[in-house]
């Protein structure tokens, strides 16, 4: 699955990205 995040340079995307490595989301790639 890919994902893509916009914004993920700023605060809320940069907690976005972590929420999702601590919930070992699911993902082939990010965009």
């Amino acid at each position: 699955m890919k994902v893509a995040i916009v914004g993920a340079s700023g605060a809320v995307g940069q907690e976005f990205l972590r929420i999702l490595a601590e919930r070992n989301f699911p993902m082939d790639d990010l965009v």
